[in-house]
């Protein structure tokens, strides 16, 4: 008799367990909601953290001398994939208070623990001597190495002086202030001898 009770109570708890399978099916066949896809998933996964607007920000060296300077009207930083993008980013270096050399692009993103800021769109980078602007790099994409005040791309580059040379390449590793530059390939341009 011992056995049959327990061979019921295994039944019906197989019979209650086959009821709700069919039933989280038949719910599942049935669910209208939005379905999330993996795009949502991503999207959720690098969920704004924080955002800024008409964001002024300075940086000072070990003698409290003013250093480097960015602005934005918005940078938005993304906790998960830890970086921030930042509109119409301008950073400006100085040495000595001068101001020495300022980048600008429309779009940047700051890769969190790389010490890295990655220009994009209209990119123009000034060397400054004698606090009046000197030379320019136009390029529509360049990385700035924060570590080390290197700037570098892979793309086109065009390179501009107030004398009138023009230099234009593929590919550019250089120094934030423009003083020395290492072109890659394809250089071509015209420099004003008369300087």
């Amino acid at each position: 008799m011992r056995k049959l009770i327990i061979a019921r109570h295994k039944l019906r708890l197989l019979i209650a367990t086959a009821m709700i399978m069919v039933a989280v099916v038949a719910w599942l066949s049935v669910d209208n909601r939005q379905k999330i896809s993996e795009s949502d998933t991503f999207l959720t996964q690098t969920d704004i953290d924080f955002f800024v607007k008409d964001a002024k920000l300075k940086s000072f060296d070990l003698n409290g001398m003013l250093s480097n300077t960015a602005s934005s009207p918005q940078i938005e930083h993304f906790k998960q994939t830890q970086h921030s993008i930042a509109q119409k980013l301008s950073m400006e270096s100085y040495n000595l208070e001068i101001k020495e050399s300022d980048i600008s692009a429309d779009q940047a993103t700051i890769l969190d623990n790389q010490g890295t800021v990655i220009f994009q769109d209209n990119v123009v980078v000034t060397g400054y001597k004698a606090q009046r602007a000197h030379n320019f790099l136009k390029t529509p994409s360049l990385t700035y190495h924060r570590n080390n005040q290197s700037i570098e791309t892979q793309e086109d580059v065009e390179f501009t002086d107030v004398f009138g040379s023009i230099i234009t390449a593929t590919g550019l590793f250089s120094d934030m202030n423009l003083r020395t530059l290492n072109l890659q390939h394809n250089v071509k341009g015209t420099i004003n001898a008369n300087q």
